[in-house]
């Protein structure tokens, strides 16, 4: 959710229109904010908004309830949508009162309309309103700024001049090449209060900033996530001690048998070799039964988790970036890595630390008292 790069072109230079007011931070734009965006044409490019819908999808076998991405032309631009047929939105079909057309996801074309090639030109009713079907976005394709991912996308046309102050959206842009976030919030300063300043009503207190896209994407859960990850290592730093006190006293009671096998020939190499592989056995098992508990505790997790309500952007009880259902939160091989690295390691470590005596200058001390029995208390 927060380390996973976004995946979309130059992703340093996405950013997202924040509203910071009497101290608190906010995604949701108030009706200044996307007017402010579209003048600094020198400052940003491909400035998009968007926002979440549902409407039923009538007409075909059955009608069905399906979300909708309502999206600013430049919005597949910024996320480099890939289109296996047809093509995304037109400048002249994102305005006010332009014909109504639709952009299919892969997901709905398939499922509703049987992958036909021909759906091109074909009309779909969305609500009580048909729309032109102008293309097919691949299946790959995710922005990450919708949860669910929408069925189907239609232009936003919104209007810039019209300041109703009841419209919701967000606002993303890439900042152009050479441009930092500090010179993007001044000119935004600047212009937010050229806008306002004549409008009466206005919260003086009520400033837009340019923040980096993940940033403001993961901020509602970033101190949540970093507080579980914190109890979580506690909790394995927690275990390794237990488990490293364990193998110290099992190491401390074979003390005896080391000692004999030592007297009878066995080399300190071959005696080291054997305290390395039992215990990398150990934590071998320990890692896989851990992995697999954590792949059944994260499923288990993801099927109680509720998902986000679409009609409110930036909800705080929304986790963001974990795809359709958790698709998105999945034991890949960084996490497998860092399973098998740790294992490995503590195998290693806890399984030297016992040969250290193995072979040593003690041997004949460790005999006797292994066969004086005054070992009992060490032992405890």
């Amino acid at each position: 959710v927060v380390l996973r790069p976004l995946n979309a072109p130059h992703a340093d230079r996405l950013v997202r229109s924040v509203s910071l007011y009497n101290g608190r931070t906010t995604d949701m734009p108030n009706a200044y904010t996307l007017k402010a965006w579209m003048n600094l044409r020198d400052v940003f490019e491909d400035v998009s908004a968007h926002r979440l819908d549902s409407l039923p999808l009538i007409g075909t076998s059955e009608p069905e309830q399906i979300s909708v991405g309502r999206v600013s032309e430049p919005f597949f631009r910024l996320f480099g949508a890939p289109v296996i047929a047809g093509r995304t939105f037109s400048p002249e079909e994102d305005r006010s009162n332009a014909p109504a057309v639709v952009v299919l996801s892969y997901g709905l074309w398939v499922r509703r309309f049987g992958a036909d090639t021909n759906i091109v030109g074909q009309r779909v009713a969305l609500g009580s309103v048909p729309h032109t079907v102008i293309g097919v976005l691949a299946s790959d394709f995710d922005s990450e700024q919708f949860e669910p991912r929408p069925d189907v996308w239609v232009p936003l046309q919104a209007d810039p001049d019209h300041f109703d102050g009841g419209t919701i959206y967000q606002i993303t842009a890439r900042l152009k090449p050479g441009v930092t976030a500090g010179a993007a919030n001044a000119a935004l300063a600047a212009e937010y209060a050229r806008l306002t300043t004549p409008r009466a009503g206005t919260p003086n207190s009520v400033r837009a900033l340019a923040e980096p896209l993940q940033t403001a994407m993961v901020r509602s859960a970033q101190s949540s996530l970093t507080l579980l990850l914190g109890a979580v290592a506690f909790l394995l730093l927690i275990a390794c001690a237990n488990v490293a006190n364990l193998l110290l006293v099992r190491a401390e009671a074979r003390k005896r048998e080391m000692a004999i096998r030592a007297a009878i020939g066995a080399g300190r190499t071959r005696l080291v070799r054997q305290l390395l592989l039992e215990s990398l056995v150990l934590s071998t098992i320990g890692g896989a039964v851990g992995l697999a508990i954590g792949v059944l505790a994260t499923q288990g997790l993801l099927r109680l988790y509720p998902g986000s309500n679409p009609f409110m952007l930036g909800a705080l009880g929304s986790i963001p970036r974990i795809g359709d259902a958790g698709a998105a939160v999945t034991v890949d091989w960084r996490v497998l890595g860092f399973a098998v690295l740790i294992s490995i390691v503590t195998g290693v470590v806890f399984g030297l630390v016992p040969s250290r005596h193995v072979g040593g200058p003690e041997l004949n001390p460790l005999l006797q008292l292994a066969h004086s029995g005054r070992g009992a208390a060490r032992r405890r």
